[in-house]
């Protein structure tokens, strides 16, 4: 019913969600994927890590785009995929169909 939960997916130590979940359909019209975005940055108490240094150059700062099920969300993520450099907290998403951009 309206307002329970369908599933859960908890990302791993160290991983911080940079943005809202995007849902989109699935090709197929049946069930719903879930796109994040996911930055990592090192837990605090990790040692010989340069938290002011990571904050300051964003070496160690790393973000996958995440891609779920929605059907199945505890089963964690179907796909993975390293972006080229770190995305910030604060990022809004959406997503627009090819068909309605490649003009």
């Amino acid at each position: 019913s309206k307002g329970d939960v369908a599933g859960r997916y908890d990302l791993p130590v160290g991983w911080h969600m940079v943005s809202e979940p995007t849902v989109l359909s699935k090709t197929s019209g049946e069930g719903t994927y879930v796109l994040l975005l996911a930055t990592f940055v090192p837990p605090p108490e990790e040692e010989g890590i340069d938290h002011v240094g990571v904050a300051k150059d964003g070496i160690s700062l790393r973000t996958q785009l995440l891609v779920l099920d929605g059907d199945s969300l505890d089963d964690g993520p179907v796909a993975k995929v390293d972006l080229p450099s770190h995305v910030n907290y604060g990022l809004h998403s959406l997503f627009v169909e090819w068909e309605r951009i490649k003009d």
